[in-house]
């Protein structure tokens, strides 16, 4: 953003500036550490795993609206072009939804691999468990259920390296 009086930015400047962090690399991952904003965002190729995410620029957009709000508190500025600005940068991009047929593709697929490897495939589409835990499980976590005779996936921290998401990740799947 151009440096100017804090109370002469617009909130289209704003808006700007946030959707045009998205397009930025990471600037603390080579190649990009020490590039301009112009240079970087002259890039023509950039894999994605490099990018800028969302929660980041959601991040920034909350400072931005901590500064504009100090500056109209101050009497710097009458208003913050930051705040209400719909973006949504917080919010969890929504999962894909598999067809019935590129499942049955992956299956049959996941069957030509390794014994771990097709069990990974297998236990995720079936179980909806996340890879983390799934590659966690050990012979041990398998257990039988004595009134159902069914077996079950017991998902804890309990074991050597294993770790969970959240409290609530802790089940019988």
């Amino acid at each position: 953003m151009p440096d100017k009086p804090v109370g002469s930015y617009s909130v289209k400047e704003i808006k700007g500036h946030l959707t045009d962090l998205l397009k930025l690399p990471r600037r603390n991952k080579k190649p990009y550490i020490g590039l301009a904003a112009s240079a970087l965002l002259s890039q023509k190729e950039i894999p994605e795993e490099d990018f800028v995410t969302r929660k980041t620029v959601g991040q920034v957009e909350k400072w931005l609206q901590g500064v504009f709000k100090y500056s109209r508190d101050k009497e710097y500025s009458t208003g913050n072009p930051a705040s209400g600005l719909g973006l949504k940068l917080n919010e969890k991009a929504p999962y894909s939804k598999y067809e019935d047929h590129e499942v049955r593709t992956m299956l049959l697929e996941a069957n030509k691999g390794e014994g771990w490897k097709r069990a990974v495939i297998w236990i995720a589409a079936y179980t909806g468990m996340r890879l983390g835990e799934i590659v966690q499980l050990t012979a041990k976590d398998i257990k039988r259920d004595v009134d159902s005779d069914r077996l079950y996936f017991l998902v804890t921290d309990q074991g050597d390296g294993q770790k969970l998401k959240t409290i609530a990740s802790k089940r019988q799947v």
